[in-house]
């Protein structure tokens, strides 16, 4: 069986497409789609490649090895190369049809796939009922519509062991970036990198749930997704201005 890295080269070889090519007449979102219908089969639209950024995915196949256990929202490129390290994996993806784009596509270049899940929902309905056990790696990079990253996140964090690794692609989308914000003001988290457009932590302690007011996050004034510009403050008056300038301030 080809190695991560091997296989990573014959996924840039061959360029598989397996995801849904979305703002088209016909498909609009696919998000929205799946939203909408459940875990179903897109058979007949129009494929297109997704995949992780040459950096994150070279990145990924620097750390799969033999033996890890793995949970993915989503599904693609990197199912590919976490399986072909050999470990459990849990790929959690409502595209029935890219699943078995994926599963065809490790049969047919000898991917040993048998330790595999595909689970064909929608991550925040399925994630609260899945038997998971201890997790070295969590790759979140299924729907970014708000609020599912927190949610895909809050259901995977129990499972991930001290010393695990958790990688949050596309962070340059609001809704996780909110989720990064969060992450950095953890105790629980360390900020490990920014490979590409995906933030790379690692869960260094396992501190129970805590009240809102023991949150680091809120005991801050937090303005990082308000509008700050005139606008915001129009209206408001020269007092308003003065409080928002001196929670920038504060910052």
């Amino acid at each position: 069986m080809p190695t991560a890295t091997e296989t990573l080269n014959l996924l840039v070889r061959e360029c598989p497409a397996f995801q849904l090519e979305s703002g088209r007449a016909d498909l609009p979102s696919s998000e929205a789609f799946f939203f909408k219908n459940g875990g179903a089969s897109t058979d007949g639209l129009v494929r297109a490649s997704h995949a992780l950024d040459p950096a994150t995915l070279q990145f990924l196949a620097s750390i799969v090895r033999p033996g890890m256990t793995s949970l993915e929202t989503g599904g693609g490129w990197s199912t590919v190369i976490i399986a072909a390290s050999g470990g459990e994996h849990v790929t959690v993806n409502p595209d029935q049809t890219a699943n078995q784009l994926i599963a065809e596509f490790m049969d047919s270049h000898g991917i040993e796939r048998s330790a595999v899940r595909f689970v064909a929902s929608l991550s925040d309905h399925v994630l609260p009922l899945l038997e998971i056990g201890s997790l070295d790696l969590v790759l979140l990079d299924g729907s970014h519509a708000f609020p599912i990253p927190m949610i895909d996140w809050h259901y995977t964090h129990p499972h991930l062991r001290v010393g695990g690794r958790l990688m949050l692609d596309n962070s340059s989308i609001n809704a996780v970036r909110m989720l990064c914000d969060f992450l950095l003001l953890d105790s629980n988290y360390r900020f490990d990198e920014q490979v590409g457009d995906c933030t790379v932590w690692t869960k260094v302690a396992d501190v129970p749930m805590v009240g809102w007011g023991e949150q680091r996050i809120n005991q801050r004034h937090y303005l990082g997704y308000r509008q700050c510009g005139l606008w915001y403050l129009a209206g408001r008056g020269e007092l308003a201005a003065r409080r928002v300038a001196k929670r920038l301030l504060r910052r």
